[in-house]
């Protein structure tokens, strides 16, 4: 995986590329997830630590955000300050975690489902449950709809 710094208000590349990561993996493919606010979140290639989630910040700065799960499809909340991601448990069950990704502290948002997507405004979480479809929550875990 290589970055380049950009500007989006100009459209330019404003320095060179280096390379942060030999390789990426996840179910489906690469697995990142990048933040309006500069950070990404990915998942190292195997034969490294598979079960964990790196995140990396605008300055380069790396640090481990969670790891002990199958994870898949991460998400970031519009501020940036939250990955919704599925994991894998109990027999291949999916699930969606939420992760705070200053103090790394997260909770179960739903005992199934996956491919979680938030909202523009961060209140919503949709996400895929295999029985009945499309289905969308409060970002909070309460009140499906």
């Amino acid at each position: 995986m290589w970055v380049v710094p950009f500007d989006a208000t100009s459209m330019s590349v404003t320095g060179r590329h280096r390379q942060i990561q030999g390789a990426i993996t996840g179910y489906y493919g690469s697995f990142f997830a990048t933040a309006d606010t500069g950070p990404l979140l990915y998942k190292p290639f195997p034969g490294e630590p598979e079960i964990n989630l790196v995140l990396m910040n605008p300055d380069g700065s790396q640090h481990m955000l969670a790891q002990g799960h199958a994870f898949a499809s991460p998400r970031f909340s519009s501020d940036g300050k939250s990955v919704a991601v599925g994991i894998r448990y109990d027999k291949n069950k999916p699930a969606i975690l939420i992760y705070d990704t200053d103090s790394g502290s997260s909770f179960r948002f739903t005992d199934f489902g996956e491919f979680p997507v938030w909202s523009p405004d961060g209140n919503t979480i949709a996400f895929f449950e295999a029985k009945t479809g499309a289905v969308q929550s409060g970002s909070d875990g309460l009140g499906q709809r």
